[in-house]
C-alpha cells in the first residue's frame, strides 16, 4: 500500500483532516486543550494563526485530535444511531452541528478558531451516542 493511500485511510479513520493552522493557548477556553497546546508549543511553527501571538502556540492538529476524541465519547454521526425519515423531516432525534457542540463544550470563544476546527472535522452533524440504552 502506498504512502498516499495510507494517509487517506488514516485521515478517514481519525475523523479529521490535518491543518496547517497554529493556535495558542490564549485562543482556547477549555483547560485541557490549553494545557495540551502549552505542552506541544513549538516556536518554529510561527505565531498563532488567529491572534498573532508567538508564545505558547502549537499546531491546531493537537487540538483536533483531543476534540474529536472527546466528541466521539458522547456523540456520533446520526447515520450510526438514528432513524431517518424524509417524510418526517429527517433524523428522528435531536441533532447538533459541529460548531454548536464546540461552543457548547467551551472549546473557544473565538469564532475563527471554532470555524477552523469545525472545517477540519469530517462529521458535520452529531447526535447522542447509544440512543437505545436506557
Amino acid at each position: 500500500m502506498g504512502f498516499t493511500k495510507r494517509m487517506v485511510m488514516q485521515t478517514e479513520e481519525q475523523g479529521w483532516s490535518y491543518s496547517d493552522a497554529v493556535v495558542c493557548s490564549q485562543c482556547l477556553e477549555e483547560p485541557i486543550l490549553k494545557q495540551a497546546v502549552h505542552h506541544a508549543a513549538d516556536a518554529s511553527l510561527g505565531p498563532c494563526t488567529f491572534c498573532g501571538r508567538a508564545r505558547d502556540a502549537a499546531s491546531l492538529d493537537v487540538v483536533l485530535e483531543l476534540v474529536v476524541g472527546g466528541l466521539r465519547e458522547e456523540y456520533t454521526d446520526p447515520i450510526n444511531e438514528a432513524l431517518y425519515d424524509s417524510r418526517e423531516g429527517g433524523y428522528q432525534v435531536a441533532t447538533q452541528d459541529t460548531e454548536e457542540l464546540l461552543y457548547e463544550n467551551d472549546v473557544s470563544s473565538d469564532h475563527a478558531v471554532i470555524e477552523a476546527i469545525a472545517r477540519s472535522i469530517h462529521t458535520t452533524e452529531w447526535c447522542d451516542r447509544d440512543l437505545a440504552v436506557p
